[in-house]
């Protein structure tokens, strides 16, 4: 499960790590990414189709750069999740208030999730 949160003084990413065998090294699977300067990427399920879609992104924003001479615009999520347990984290996320958080509260109630 991956969730992002937005908050009033800035954004949180949290991805849920479970190591599926003893062979399998933990953190060796990127799930957070830089697509621009200004904007991330959480992404579940398989990383191959992740690095995919995340290149795609990267292309665009790139793309867009070249051709308009600034930055992609783009609008903003208050929370969102993905995953296995995304009706669960929905359902926390929509009893938030994200607007009136902090970083430091979101980090927690990310880490709850």
């Amino acid at each position: 499960t991956a969730v992002a949160l937005k908050g009033k003084d800035g954004v949180v990413f949290a991805v849920e790590n479970i190591v599926l065998s003893k062979l399998y090294e933990a953190g060796c699977t990127k799930r957070i990414y830089n697509v621009d300067t200004h904007i991330g990427m959480v992404v579940a399920g398989l990383q191959s189709d992740a690095k995919a879609l995340v290149e795609i992104a990267r292309d665009e924003c790139s793309s867009y750069r070249e051709n308009f001479g600034s930055p992609i615009p783009l609008k903003a999520y208050e929370g969102c999740a993905i995953g296995k347990a995304k009706q669960n984290a929905k359902t926390e996320l929509e009893q938030l208030k994200l607007k009136d958080m902090t970083i430091q509260e979101l980090i927690k109630e990310a880490a709850k999730m």
